[in-house]
């Protein structure tokens, strides 16, 4: 019994040196993973997190194929970041293609020595957050809203006061959105912004302090907006990144505080997603899933030290994972997840019976993400423009394999023709809120 933590620790200052936290594999465990302490120096570990990036030079092999060759840059921030078209309050790439030739990137990577949030509260030594172009569009994204948000915040609340982010379960929004969104917080100009908060679901909070450069973590919802309410109280102005991607209720109607902004990392796995819908009905945010190079260029980062050889292979089996589950990191980077993923994948094709196929192709998608309807493991979303800034999405197949095996087994409980006619004529479910 590791018993309770109290409710609040401090950790201030960069502190004294440590061994730098891994991505070595961790063995497998049966047993629930015991949240780790607020380590010294956590501040300063985020603030000063380590850049490094993976270039992607086009090449051709011996067999006349079209590849990219990946090259990591560790410790170097790149020269050039992407670049993005502006369409009111929402960004897309400029050019996709020459968006990732260097001396731009395909990925950046920020390692914190001492972890994050989110791995503390997993009990896992995970140094380092993927930061893709469209997390850095996210946060392009959320940039706008806190300019909107401090014109408005002597007249009123905005409209963009409340954000929620969705995207695919597996994307990994808490390790790397989430943890990019919280240091490029504690680098906003701090005479606007004191305080910047991450709360992961509702019992747990790490309040990082800009002003003495201090962390505390509060357990339990009561002590976590008496936190927040009592530095809005002193005249601190400060922004949250709640975290109920994983697990946990929607945030408290109160939060957050008058003159502060708050994003949510929502999930679509759960029956939560129409509750913060229906309380953030405006900044409404949509992650697309990484793409097939993406995940290569972490493959590069996580494989730097071994020999070509050695990373060829890796990047061969995860590449191979892909092909069966889709480019989604969390399923496909290690052998344990891609096999616990595969097993669900196996069990939500056999659960689909002919309602749950029905409703599918009549676009009733709200029940795709109901608990225990078996699609919610075959589809991702996509990001849709939806004019002025706004954005939606839709639902489509996470790959090809997927999708042609979902398309088979719709001919197995709805007949063959019917099944495959419907498919057709059914096209791209949308989701709208």
């Amino acid at each position: 019994d590791q018993g309770k933590m109290p409710p609040k620790r401090t950790r201030a200052g960069p502190g004294k040196k440590e061994s730098p936290a891994t991505n070595a594999p961790q063995p497998e465990e049966e047993e629930e993973r015991t949240r780790l302490p607020l380590p010294e120096g956590f501040y300063g570990s985020v603030l000063n997190a380590k850049w490094s990036h993976v270039l992607g030079f086009p090449e051709v092999d011996e067999y006349e194929e079209e590849l990219v060759r990946m090259e990591v840059k560790e410790g170097q921030r790149p020269t050039q970041s992407w670049e993005y078209k502006s369409r009111g309050m929402s960004f897309e790439l400029d050019g996709a293609v020459e968006q990732f030739s260097p001396p731009r990137p395909w990925l950046m990577v920020l390692s914190s020595e001492k972890g994050w949030p989110y791995s503390l509260q997993e009990g896992t030594a995970l140094a380092d957050c993927y930061v893709t172009a469209e997390a850095e569009r996210v946060w392009k994204r959320l940039d706008g809203f806190l300019r909107m948000l401090f014109r408005h915040s002597t007249g009123g609340d905005s409209d963009v006061k409340r954000v929620l982010l969705l995207g695919t379960p597996g994307i990994g929004q808490s390790m790397t959105v989430g943890s990019y969104l919280l240091y490029q917080l504690l680098h906003y100009d701090a005479e606007q912004l004191q305080v910047a908060i991450y709360c992961l679901g509702g019992e747990l909070a790490y309040v990082f302090d800009k002003t003495t450069q201090a962390v505390t973590e509060h357990e339990g919802a009561g002590s976590i907006v008496d936190a927040i309410n009592d530095l809005s109280r002193r005249g601190k102005k400060g922004y949250i990144v709640y975290d109920v991607s994983e697990e946990g209720a929607p945030p408290p109607s109160g939060l957050p505080p008058d003159g502060w902004g708050m994003i949510v990392l929502g999930s679509l796995k759960q029956h939560n997603y129409k509750a913060l819908a229906t309380q953030l009905h405006t900044g409404l945010t949509v992650m697309n899933c990484p793409d097939e190079e993406e995940v290569k260029a972490m493959c590069a980062w996580r494989k730097r030290d071994c020999p070509e050889q050695e990373r060829n292979k890796y990047y061969g089996a995860v590449y191979s994972r892909m092909f069966y589950v889709g480019p989604l990191p969390r399923y496909v980077l290690t052998e344990a997840e891609f096999n616990e993923r595969t097993a669900a994948v196996e069990s939500a094709l056999q659960a689909i019976t002919a309602s749950a196929a029905n409703d599918y192709l009549d676009r009733k998608d709200g029940n795709i993400w109901c608990p225990k309807n078996p699609f919610q493991q075959l589809v991702k979303i996509v990001r849709e423009s939806k004019g002025c800034g706004l954005e939606g999405m839709r639902c489509t197949d996470i790959c090809r394999s997927l999708g042609a095996r979902v398309a088979q087994r719709l001919g197995e409980v709805l007949g063959s023709s019917e099944g495959f006619w419907r498919l057709v004529s059914a096209g791209d479910r949308r989701l709208r809120f």
